[in-house]
C-alpha cells in the first residue's frame, strides 16, 4: 500500500501514543498497523490491526506499551496521530 503525508504533519516519537494512532514499522516497505478498541469484547478489547491487509495481529487485555506492539509487529519507525492521517486506498 502507499501512503502520503500532508507536509505539515508531526510525526510523534517512538513511544507515547494514543489509542487509533497509525505505527509505521521500518520494514521495507513500510506497513501501517493501527491499535483499537473493541467494546464488544470483554476478554481482549485492545485489537491491533495491520492496514495493508486487514488482518488482526493480536489481541490484549489493556493498551499495550510500544514494547508489546513491537513484539508483535517489528521495530515501530514513527507514529502518526488519527487526527492528522488521512489514508486513501485505491
Amino acid at each position: 500500500m502507499n501512503y502520503s503525508f500532508n507536509p505539515a504533519v508531526k510525526y510523534n516519537s517512538v513511544g507515547s501514543f494514543k489509542l487509533g494512532d497509525v505505527f509505521f514499522t521500518s520494514d521495507k516497505p513500510a506497513k501501517a498497523y493501527k491499535l483499537i478498541y473493541d467494546s464488544t469484547e470483554t476478554n481482549f478489547p485492545y485489537i491491533l490491526l495491520c492496514l495493508d491487509d486487514a488482518i488482526s495481529i493480536q489481541s490484549f487485555d489493556d493498551i499495550p506499551t510500544i514494547e508489546d506492539i513491537e513484539d508483535n509487529i517489528g521495530e515501530i519507525k514513527f507514529t502518526v496521530p488519527k487526527e492528522k492521517l488521512l489514508l486513501v486506498i485505491n
